[in-house]
């Protein structure tokens, strides 16, 4: 093969690769698991923190008005999208106190697609992964990832 064909044969592939990786980054809406028409917000403390991919999970006691405790379930991002912002598998620690607002599972009466946080200290936590300090500062910068899917 020519030097000409091999480069139009490279060419070829490096496109074939950029365009599938480009799909693959785009995810996946979370329509069929969350109803964004149902927005939820729960106030608990962090019994695990799931700092994985493709998703990660926090775990939180939530005391329901009758006094009982129910462990909820909130899906997050990818913990790689997360990292890059600053988060750390220590942010969500057992025994943190978390207020999380999100959109309810469609299955399940105690899960949620994780849309924001505030820590007990005033730090504010987005569903991009961006931290906010309570002092107002950015702690992490925005990924790009925070598109409608996981």
């Amino acid at each position: 093969m020519n030097l000409l064909k091999q480069i139009k044969l490279i060419a070829v592939a490096g496109l074939g690769v950029g365009g599938f990786s480009a799909g693959v980054e785009a995810h996946h809406s979370i329509t069929p698991h969350f109803d964004a028409s149902k927005p939820i917000t729960i106030s608990g403390v962090v019994t695990e923190f799931k700092f994985v991919s493709p998703h990660s999970f926090v775990y939180l006691d939530v005391e329901q008005p009758d006094g009982t405790v129910v462990n909820w379930n909130c899906e997050m991002q990818a913990s790689v999208i997360l990292r890059h912002s600053g988060w750390t598998e220590d942010l969500l620690a057992p025994g943190t106190k978390v207020t999380i607002n999100g959109s309810a599972a469609r299955r399940d009466p105690h899960g949620c697609a994780f849309g924001s946080g505030l820590l007990e200290d005033g730090t504010q936590l987005n569903r991009g992964g961006v931290i906010i300090a309570a002092t107002g500062d950015a702690l992490g910068e925005a990924t790009g990832a925070n598109n409608v899917g996981f």
